[in-house]
This record gives C-alpha cells, sequence and structure tokens, in this order.
C-alpha cells in the first residue's frame, strides 16, 4: 500500500510539472529558468519512480525464491538454531556509504554441512538483506569498509546505489570480457541503470553460470589448443608487453586467434608454423573460452582486438606513436583514420593503404609504409592471409609492431555496427555477426563452430598430443 500511494503521488507531481511546462514561454528569461526547473524536477520523479519499481522487483523475486527454498530452508535453519548461530556477517558498506553486515547461513563446511554448502545454500541468507532495503538484486558488488577509498570518486559513484548479488562486473568475469577495473564498470552501471537493465542483468547472470567460473588468475601463462600455442594473459597484460616493444624497437608480430583461426590452422601446416613463430598469440572469442573448459586450460580473458583497438590508441596516444594501418577498403581505412585522429590525437596515423593489392604492387606497399616509419602496423587482411603477410613483410616495413587486426576497421569506420553489450555479454557476438552477414559467416559459424568443438572433444579423449591434419 505504501508503494502504490508513493507511486500515485509521483504520478501527479509528474502531471503537475509537465503542465507547468507547457505553461510557461520559453522565450523569457524566468520562462527558461522555470522551464529548466521543472525538467530537473521531471528526471527526479522519473528516478524516484525507477527506484520504486526496482525495489518492488527485489521484494517480489526475493519472496518468491525464499518461499520456493523453504522445503529446505526451514529445516536448515532449526538445525542451526539448534548448533546456536544462524548466520555469519561479514561488515560491508551499503548505499550512502552506509555500514552493514552481509549476512550468510553458518553452515559448516564439512559433515552435514558440505553438501549443503556445495550448492550454495548458504548464500540464501543474503536475501534477508535485500527484504531488508539494505541490497538490491543486481548492483556493485558489496565491497568490505576500507577496501577502497573514500576519496576516490569512483567509489563515491557506487556508494549511490545499493549494492546487489549479481552485477555487470560479476557478469563479465565469467565471460572473461571484464576490461577495464571494477569501479570503471560499476559507475558505468550507476549512470545507466534501470529496471528493464536490471532484469537483462538477472537474465544473464543466469545463463553465465552455465559457462562456469571466469578466467583464473594462477591460470597457466600459455596453452595449447589444436597443436597452436597461445599466450594466456589479459588485455592489460598484452598492452603492457607492446608497450614494452615500442620501447625496444625490433620486429614483433602480434595475432588474435580464435575458433575459426585454430580450425584454418588444423589444415594449414603453413599458417601453423607462422602462429608458431608469433612473439604474441592472443586467445580470442567464447570459443576458447568453452574450449578451455572442456580441456582443462581454462582462459584468463578473452583477448579480442575490437576490445584491444582502444586501448592500444589509449597507449599510442601516450607514447605518441605513429600507426599505419593497412588493409579493407579505402572508404573504411579513412574511417579508422578519422576514428583515432578524433579520440586519440596524440597518436598519429601516418599512413593508410587498403587491401586490394596484388603481388606486382605489393613493393610498393611495403616501401610507403617503411616511408612512413610506423612504430605500429595494423594490419586487416583477415585470417590467415594477415598473419602470413606480417610473417614475411613485417621486417622490411620496419615497424616496431606488427598487428593482424581481422575485420575491426569494419568496426571503428562505423560500417558494421558491433554487437550490443549484452549479446557479448553471453558471448554471442557471433551470432550478431551471423546475421548480419549471413551469406558470408553460415559457413564460417553455423559449420565451423561445431567442426571446432567436435576437434576440442578429440583432444580431449586423445591419450596422445594432440594431432592435426597436414
Amino acid at each position: 500500500m505504501a508503494i502504490d500511494s508513493t507511486a500515485g503521488t509521483i504520478a501527479m507531481t509528474t502531471a503537475t510539472l509537465a503542465s507547468l511546462d507547457r505553461r510557461f514561454s520559453a522565450r523569457s528569461r524566468l520562462g527558461r529558468r522555470v522551464r529548466a526547473a521543472v525538467r530537473r524536477q521531471r528526471v527526479r520523479c522519473r528516478r524516484a519512480a525507477d527506484e520504486i519499481a526496482k525495489r518492488t522487483v527485489d521484494l517480489g523475486l526475493s519472496t518468491a525464491a525464499l518461499v520456493i527454498a523453504a522445503p529446505v530452508l526451514l529445516p536448515t535453519v532449526a538445525w542451526l538454531l539448534a548448533r546456536g548461530r544462524v548466520f555469519d556477517r561479514t561488515g560491508c558498506l551499503g548505499k550512502g556509504a552506509t555500514p552493514f553486515d552481509v549476512l550468510t547461513f553458518a553452515i559448516p563446511a564439512t559433515g552435514v554441512g558440505a553438501p549443503l554448502r556445495a550448492v550454495g545454500l548458504h548464500h540464501f541468507a543474503v536475501l534477508v538483506n535485500v527484504l531488508c532495503g539494505q541490497m538490491s538484486l543486481v548492483g556493485p558488488r558489496p565491497a568490505p569498509a576500507g577496501e577502497w577509498s573514500p576519496r576516490n570518486r569512483l567509489v563515491r559513484w557506487r556508494h549511490r546505489v545499493r549494492p546487489g548479488l549479481v552485477g555487470p562486473w560479476w557478469v563479465r568475469r565469467r565471460m572473461n570480457i571484464a576490461y577495464g577495473t571494477e569501479l570503471e564498470t560499476d559507475r558505468e552501471y550507476v549512470v545507466t541503470w534501470s529496471v528493464r537493465g536490471d532484469l537483462g542483468l538477472l537474465s544473464r547472470a543466469g545463463l553465465a553460470l552455465l559457462y562456469g567460473q571466469g578466467g583464473s588468475s594462477d591460470a597457466p601463462r600459455r596453452v595449447s589448443m589444436l597443436g597452436v600455442s597461445i599466450d594466456n594473459i589479459t588485455v592489460d597484460d598484452a598492452l603492457d608487453v607492446i608497450d614494452g616493444w615500442l620501447h625496444t624497437r625490433g620486429a614483433r608480430r602480434v595475432a588474435f586467434v580464435n575458433a575459426d583461426c585454430l580450425n584454418i590452422a588444423v589444415r594449414r601446416a603453413h599458417y601453423r608454423r607462422v602462429l608458431g613463430e608469433t612473439s604474441l598469440t592472443l586467445g580470442d572469442g567464447i570459443g576458447l573460452k568453452i574450449a578451455g573448459q572442456l580441456l582443462g586450460r581454462p582462459m584468463r580473458q578473452n583477448v579480442n582486438g575490437t576490445d584491444l583497438f582502444p586501448r592500444l590508441c589509449e597507449l599510442a596516444d601516450r607514447r605518441r606513436a605513429r600507426i599505419f594501418l593497412l588493409g579493407a577498403r579505402p572508404a573504411v581505412v579513412e574511417g579508422v583514420r578519422a576514428w583515432i585522429a578524433e579520440r586519440h590525437p596524440g597518436a598519429f596515423v601516418c599512413g593508410t593503404h587498403h587491401g586490394y593489392f596484388d603481388a606486382q604492387s605489393e613493393p610498393a606497399v611495403i616501401d610507403a609504409i617503411r616511408a612512413s616509419a610506423p612504430d605500429l602496423l595494423l594490419v586487416a587482411l583477415g585470417a590467415p592471409r594477415q598473419d602470413e603477410w606480417l610473417a614475411a613483410h613485417l621486417g622490411a616495413t620496419g615497424a616496431a609492431v606488427g598487428i593482424g587486426v581481422g575485420g575491426l576497421f569494419d568496426f571503428y569506420s562505423g560500417r558494421i555496427p558491433r554487437a550490443p553489450v549484452w549479446m557479448r555479454e553471453l558471448g554471442l557476438e557471433w551470432v550478431f555477426r551471423l546475421a548480419q552477414e549471413p551469406r558470408r559467416m553460415w559457413r564460417r559459424y553455423l559449420v565451423g563452430n561445431v567442426l571446432f568443438l567436435v576437434r576440442v572433444l578429440r583432444e580431449r579423449w586423445s591419450t596422445a598430443p594432440p594431432v592435426v591434419e597436414s
């Protein structure tokens, strides 16, 4: 009843403000001020309505979960009462940096309690925090006091909302796409949250559970899949390596490999050798995450060129590095040049060339690259051509680092939109690409993905070293 009454009051206030907004003319100074004040108040009212809706969802879903689990929870609580302690408490900071205790059931980790903890029953106690209004179902992770400095501006952002059971950082970590920092992701959530967005996050969190745990920091630094050795590092690690190469100079090659690349490497011995000689081979895509789980070789992070590119441009901006762009159509590569110039003026694009050149014009292309004296050479010729081209010609170009970037230029030139974040968080970016270009992509995704999983399973069940086709 209280929620219904408050919602009615907000609706009436919004209607009154809309009436005032229409009555005052924008031509007078007073009218402009009143209209601005009315708009601000309308925003506050909409926000309050969203808060009520969010709280209603929290109460409804939490109550439903407790009712469904009651046949198990009630005997468990009675047993814990007989033991003398029902809850374990962890001190955390909530909305407005208010201290509160996150609850878990004090189920022992041994004996009878072991199977209960194995299915996560002890975590159900946190729904009491949700019912009490200390937490929400969706929001930033509840952080213990002292984990971050209160002077940090990003920390203050996360305290504007209630902490949650799940949030975008949790989902992205499980999907190996948690780039940047947790605080930056929390701020993004606070700025953009909506009830609809929260419901979407809850559904994605449920599906993310099916993919298993995210990449572990103690995973091996190199893993082998289908005969190709992959550097199992994060985006930040890769940028640190590239930064070091920009200082030392040389001819270092970076390759991104996804399920399609590994399928090609199984068939083509030359491409497999090229990848084996690459200075840095990075795992790209949900296919490699699934393969890593099947093989017992978990991938730390989905290090794809499209997500690494803006951070690479930030690095080039700081280092005043020179970039040469090679590949794609003329208009596309010029679109990427414009994107870099607008957002990272310190990263100088010293030259561009389209990817439609033949063997006769190739020497002139190499001469043009060398004359521009690039630090970074980004090659978008598609796999395996881009990696084989770099293996043959990077030294002649004089570039310190050559990177095969696949279809990245299409995204940053604006020719092809990238999949929305929610699809990337579910590992479904390939579905979006298939829908965009079905005639070109159907064989790669519908046939290639199945073939890749069959080969991974064959490698898992084989007691011999990975077998590749000649």
